[in-house]
């Protein structure tokens, strides 16, 4: 009975090509007929009417077109009506085996080109996606489709976070920034940048891929170095020696780089937002170091050490230089006459400064890579 119902006669009037599912004869004849009425009066097509058509080959499928799949594609692909897309309004729609492909206009009167493909004919898109079908959506309305989770931090949404990203940490809270962006905030006291891939290229810092439950994938950016609070240097005693701060952050530097085991006499921590402690050795010599997560691989000589929890540094070697360099005053340079006076200052002197890594780039709005079809 299923294959005779009414809606079967309205598919079977407007579809092109392909072959027909509902009665033939004199009655498929006639039934056609009012099918063809009902699609232009209004008539909207059920899942199963249009999954005749979708979810066949494409040489035996035909195509569905004009306003009646407009107004139908949102009953078959449910999420293109609710939340962020609740008032899209679609045009252009064309739906034929494995592949369906729209035109979404948000009620600002941005649009976005939308394209799903049936995961069971066609292979693993490059291009950014969710998984109903492989939805591919671009433009300046994409956002829509890709839309940012609105998490606020707050611990009440663990749920909601666990239940959005299945595979993130357990205890993992997250806060929108903005389009596209999240910080998330984990149970070992870490955070990281969380990236959307529909917005942003894959970046070459450090970091891992987190999907989503809709399937969309987020470059969760590997959290930084956890630096602990070093004591401003104070002076040394009068007979020489190390002052208490120097000792007490030697011996702290010590616990928090524990296979570096060249004597450490002070440390500078002024650079540590931005992924750099220097330390100061007996001999006069130094050591930078330079967190992994925001910074490339040094060239030259250099080693790579282990912090006590568990992020890692590049290490390099400096020697002692004296430097000259010019006084100033009230932040404007000083001059003896038309001599620029200078002091002398001691410096360290290293043989390469790594390059820290670049921002994620942002993704072209238009960028589109439909899948391949799977071979038979």
């Amino acid at each position: 009975m299923n294959r005779y119902r009414p809606n079967s006669f309205v598919r079977d009037a407007v579809v092109d090509g392909g072959s027909r599912m509902g009665a033939g004869g004199g009655v498929g004849f006639v039934g056609r007929a009012f099918g063809g009425m009902a699609a232009r009066n209004g008539a909207t097509l059920t899942p199963n009417s249009i999954s005749s058509v979708a979810t066949r080959p494409p040489n035996v499928s035909g195509t569905i077109g004009g306003e009646i799949a407009d107004r139908s594609i949102s009953g078959y692909m449910p999420q293109l009506a609710g939340g962020s897309m609740a008032n899209m309004t679609y045009s252009g729609t064309q739906i034929t085996g494995g592949h369906i492909s729209t035109t979404a206009t948000t009620p600002d009167g941005r649009q976005a080109k939308v394209d799903l493909y049936s995961a069971a004919q066609h292979e693993v898109p490059n291009t950014p996606h969710t998984v109903v079908w492989y939805q591919v959506a671009s433009g300046e309305g994409m956002g829509a489709f890709y839309a940012t989770p609105a998490f606020t931090g707050d611990v009440s949404e663990a749920a909601q976070v666990s239940e959005a990203f299945p595979s993130a940490p357990e205890g993992t809270l997250l806060r929108q920034v903005d389009d596209g962006t999240l910080e998330a905030s984990y149970p070992d006291g870490g955070n990281s940048l969380w990236y959307s891939s529909a917005y942003f290229q894959e970046p070459d810092a450090p970091h891992e891929v987190i999907q989503g439950a809709d399937g969309l994938s987020w470059y969760a950016m590997t959290p930084a170095a956890a630096v602990p609070e070093f004591e401003p240097a104070t002076p040394a005693p009068s007979g020489g020696g190390l002052s208490p701060s120097a000792q007490y952050n030697a011996a702290l530097f010590g616990q928090f780089m524990p296979g570096f085991d060249q004597p450490v006499v002070s440390v500078d921590s002024s650079r540590s937002a931005d992924g750099i402690l220097e330390v100061r050795h007996e001999d006069g010599t130094g050591t930078a170091f330079y967190d992994r997560t925001m910074y490339q691989a040094p060239r030259g000589d250099y080693h790579v050490f282990e912090d006590s929890g568990g992020s890692q540094w590049y290490a390099i070697p400096g020697t002692p230089a004296v430097e000259r360099r010019p006084v100033y005053e009230d932040g404007k340079p000083v001059y003896d006459g038309d001599k620029l006076q200078t002091t002398t200052v001691e410096t360290m002197r290293y043989k390469s400064t790594p390059s820290r890594y670049t921002q994620p780039q942002k993704r072209p709005v238009n960028e589109r890579k439909p899948p391949n079809r799977k071979k038979p």
